[in-house]
């Protein structure tokens, strides 16, 4: 971000901030735009709303490998973080915007305060938070990039810098709007309820993981800018299960009866000692200070932000903290009613609250999925299953559905209402009962594509981030120094048996010798290899990492494996990863596994996935193509190294198969699904599980030629909006859910009759 970019965003006059500007260059002989923001901040010119949001705004600035070299491992917080200044201070530390050097992005960097340092337990609660929020790999929980401890051996840890407002700012805003009659649809009940399904999701994943939150609350939840939604602060979270013998240690006194905690002061604060939590979202067990919590701890806690986001009032309101224990201990919730004067609660959605902040965990929902799936229904008028309705209630739904056919359904009644009254009553009350059916069923299984795509999404992020720490080590062996005494073994070399290493054998996956312990590399047409052995030995170094990074690609594997044990994952089940390789633009192609073969004349440069990503930035996948190696149709994602001066230097790339990608991804197993496809932002199809069983269009060159999806109807409204359903005339269901990784859709396409008769079965 330039100069006047940033006046032209401060919130003053531009002669201001150039005073300001100048004032600040006199005062520190900087002309530094992130000091002179925290400058700003720090003389109060600036709020801290606007001091985070700015330190969202600017362009990319790359940091050289020279520079990187230049660091110490040994460097300490001060030497790799600069700090920008402080967004909030807590009971346990502080939270600084912070600069990373040798990434320079900005972070929320959380410092553990310098009188806690020696306080064992304060310690051991902030490593258990960090490593527990790393572990929660989940979109709507903030990311954490790394565990630091400074020179004092105090902890540390950078975060991703969340821009936006927690959701009590948000609430407030959309309390003012109500006051003054002006409520608008991004602060309305429907806004506010996909708010919270987000919160849900994320709770739901964390039960699953076997973690319990104990402190929600709003001021612990981030709305960003474009809907993102975080849960934060697992400062308080612990396991739902302990190993034999071990016993939770929240009842010991931490800070002293009642101390503040990190978030907003006063009595939303986070509170430790005889209890741990905030007494105003507490459920009855946690504020009776019991340790035998379950995941319906939590989900009353979800119960009570949903109050408060149906009344926009916190459904506890006392005035003390010693009050709300009290009335959280005997389950005293305030009334349920509409910030605005339009009528009652929906009886459907008092149940729903109801059934989340019943007295007795038994009597809640048995977890937060079943929270959500019931507010869901009620989102699509159907009924919630905590409160089903009574025969005539699901006839005045429908009809409120279907207002249409009732009225044609009533003409018919009219006319017919004296000879076959009692067939009509009969047959009304089936179609009813058939209408509800099926729409429960369509809402059933648009969750299952949705489902689908999100694991999908989650996958090709794990492959991303696998794509991007093979470019960067590629790009800090092309930099480093020659390691003279490496051996480079070229394609030749595999094919001589005196030369070939020591673990190249046949495997049945390759169909032909492969090593895992040594990369290949293959000189394109006319290269020297005496011109290029240093790049050749440099780009040799990093051949024992492929085989680590390539198994993580498969989520089943949690630990370090060693070399055999590679060797058996990778040549026998397989992993999604089949190749993985780096080419320079000198010509120069390091590729894992290692094997012979490779065709005379074989220059990566010409290669789709070399084409695919050559000078772009960011990981990119696509171009699929029939692989020369025999391993059937390819998906590559590729990504293009740059040095220092912006400079082209090559692209580092992983191959996934069709096969892998059907099997463990595309294909929806549900009855009267047809086919299920990946298309790409035109909607062109780039995989479809039919290419298992027959022979997709390729051309001369190898390159798949991806035809159009052949759905008009569904195409259009695919690239009108991000995720929906069409049904055809001939009983076709088409349903399709927008991939964030990639930009591509997921696409199922069913017998509608079949996959919703499956679904009701199945329901």
């Amino acid at each position: 971000m330039h100069l006047g970019e940033m006046t032209m965003l401060l919130p003053m006059e531009p002669d201001r901030v150039e005073e300001f500007w100048q004032s600040f260059r006199d005062e520190t002989e900087s002309d530094d735009l992130d000091h002179f923001l925290a400058w700003l901040y720090e003389h109060r010119h600036v709020g801290s709303e606007t001091f985070r949001a700015l330190h969202g705004h600017g362009q990319l600035s790359l940091v050289t490998l020279d520079e990187l070299l230049q660091g110490d491992d040994d460097d300490d917080l001060d030497d790799r973080f600069t700090t920008l200044g402080v967004l909030g201070k807590g009971a346990m530390g502080l939270v600084h915007i912070a600069r990373e050097r040798d990434l320079r992005r900005k972070v929320a960097l959380k410092v553990l305060l310098e009188q806690h340092a020696n306080n064992e337990d304060i310690v051991r609660r902030f490593f258990r938070e960090v490593q527990i929020t790393a572990w929660l790999d989940h979109p709507n929980i903030v990311p954490v990039y790394s565990l630091e401890v400074d020179d004092d051996g105090a902890p540390a840890c950078a975060m991703k810098l969340i821009q936006g407002i927690t959701l009590r700012k948000w609430l407030q805003e959309a309390g003012d709007l109500a006051d003054a009659g002006t409520m608008d649809d991004a602060h309305g009940l429907t806004a506010r309820l996909d708010i919270f399904l987000k919160i849900c999701d994320a709770i739901a994943y964390s039960h699953s993981k076997g973690i319990l939150h104990r402190d929600l609350k709003p001021s612990n939840v981030m709305i960003g800018p474009f809907g993102e939604v975080y849960v934060m602060d697992w400062g308080i979270a612990r396991p739902l299960r302990f190993d034999d013998g071990e016993q939770p240690d929240d009842l010991r006194p931490v800070l002293g009866p009642f101390e503040g905690g990190e978030d907003d002061a006063g009595i939303f604060a986070t509170q430790y000692g005889t209890v741990v939590g905030t007494p105003h979202y507490m459920s009855p067990e946690q504020a009776q200070g019991r340790t035998d919590l379950e995941g319906r701890s939590d989900l009353y806690s979800l119960g009570l932000i949903l109050h408060e986001l149906i009344t926009l009032e916190p459904a506890i309101a006392a005035e003390s903290v010693e009050d709300a224990l009290d009335e959280a201990a005997l389950g005293k919730l305030g009334p349920l009613t509409w910030p605005e004067p339009t009528g009652a609660v929906p009886p459907e959605l008092a149940a729903v609250v109801g059934g989340a902040t019943a007295l007795e965990p038994e009597d809640r929902y048995p977890g937060v999925a079943d929270l959500a799936e019931d507010l869901r229904r009620y989102l699509r008028g159907e009924a919630v299953r905590v409160s089903p309705d009574t025969a005539m209630q699901a006839l005045v739904r429908w009809v409120g559905r279907n207002r249409e056919k009732t009225v044609a359904l009533l003409a018919v009644g009219l006319v017919l209402i004296l000879g076959i009254a009692t067939y009509g009553l009969i047959h009304e009350r089936q179609a009813v009962a058939e209408a509800q059916a099926r729409e429960e069923a369509l809402g059933a299984a648009l969750t299952d594509v949705a489902t689908r795509a999100a694991t999908i999404d989650r996958e090709f992020l794990r492959y991303e981030g696998l794509l991007e720490g093979l470019a960067a080590s590629a790009m800090q062996a092309l930099n480093g120094p020659d390691p003279s005494d490496i051996a480079v073994l070229l394609d030749d070399d595999f094919a001589d048996p005196d030369r070939a290493p020591a673990d190249l054998a046949h495997s049945d996956r390759f169909g032909k010798p492969v090593s895992t312990s040594t990369a290949v590399q293959v000189l394109a047409p006319g290269v020297d290899r005496a011109a290029v052995a240093p790049h050749l030995r440099r780009m040799a170094s990093i051949g024992p990492g492929f085989g680590p990074m390539v198994v993580r690609s498969d989520p089943t594997v949690t630990n370090v494996l060693t070399g055999d044990e590679i060797r058996a994952r990778v040549t026998g089940e397989g992993v999604p990863v089949v190749w993985a390789y780096v080419a320079t633009e000198e010509g120069v192609h390091t590729a894992w596994p290692g094997k012979a073969g490779y065709p005379d004349g074989y220059d990566p440069r010409q290669r789709p996935w070399y084409q695919l990503a050559a000078n772009e930035f960011g990981p990119r996948c696509g171009n699929p193509y029939l692989d020369s190696q025999g391993q059937g149709l390819l998906l590559p994602c590729a990504l293009s190294m740059f040095d220092r001066e912006q400079a082209f230097r090559g692209v580092a790339g992983i191959d996934l198969t069709f096969d892998t990608i059907v099997d463990r991804l595309l294909e929806l197993d549900r009855p009267g699904v047809r086919e299920s496809f990946l298309l790409d932002e035109q909607a062109r199809v780039i995989i479809r599980s039919g290419y298992q069983e027959q022979t997709p269009p390729v051309d001369p060159s190898g390159k798949l030629a991806p035809p159009r999806f052949d759905s008009a109807d569904a195409v259009d409204s695919m690239l009108d909006g991000g995720s929906g359903y069409v049904e055809t005339a001939d009983g076709t269901l088409i349903a399709w859910y927008r991939l964030s990784a990639l930009g591509w859709f997921y696409v199922v396409e069913a017998d509608a009759g079949g996959l919703l008769a499956g679904r009701a079965h199945d329901g």
